[in-house]
């Protein structure tokens, strides 16, 4: 079998392996630039994606919060994402391309009571999926939903708390095309050094 044929051999399967290629990440909000102990921001843009307005980092562990009522604890770190000003809390990636919700953790906040509320997944304004979920007074973590979205929405109600918010960043077929190419080139230059 010539050296052509071979690349050409295993190209092929990671190529097919490529085309289900996927970013997954944990946003933890610990790592958010100009967070600091024992006060809270508006998220913005963090991680690769965009937070709409109402949703805000804050420190939740830090022992000075416990006498204003606001020592919640987290899943990691010190901090979490807050929905400080209430209402649904939006979340899109920064360029637009689609995501999935792989799961996250999440609880109430304040004196509210436990209340059944949803998540919902939507592509192009439409919805594709939307989760049932019970937010109770205790860290819970709820699995994701399959199905790439464009939007995220936590209708959850007024007063919630998000940690270890899990994403997978679905590639682009053209991001996929120009790989696929670059590897098949690479190939050929090969074939090319080996008959000269």
């Amino acid at each position: 079998m010539c050296l052509h044929s071979k690349i050409r051999s295993i190209l092929l399967p990671v190529l097919a392996l490529v085309s289900g290629f996927s970013n997954a990440a944990t946003l933890t909000f610990d790592d958010i630039p100009g967070a600091s102990a024992e006060s809270y921001g508006d998220i913005g843009n963090y991680s690769g994606f965009d937070f709409s307005l109402n949703l805000d980092w804050v420190d939740t562990v830090n022992k000075a919060w416990e006498s204003d009522g606001l020592f919640y604890g987290s899943i990691s770190g010190d901090f979490t994402m807050v929905n400080n000003n209430n209402g649904m809390g939006i979340i899109t990636e920064e360029s637009g391309n689609d995501f999935t919700f792989d799961g996250l953790y999440a609880r109430t906040w304040g004196d509210v009571s436990d209340r059944v509320q949803h998540i919902v997944g939507l592509k192009d304004s439409a919805v594709v999926w939307d989760s049932e979920i019970t937010l109770t007074s205790t860290w819970t973590y709820y699995s994701g939903v399959s199905g790439n979205i464009d939007e995220m929405r936590l209708d959850l109600g007024d007063n919630f708390m998000v940690d270890n918010l899990e994403t997978t960043a679905v590639p682009l077929p053209a991001t996929l095309f120009l790989f696929a190419t670059g590897l098949l080139s690479l190939s050929g230059v090969l074939r090319v050094k080996k008959s000269a």
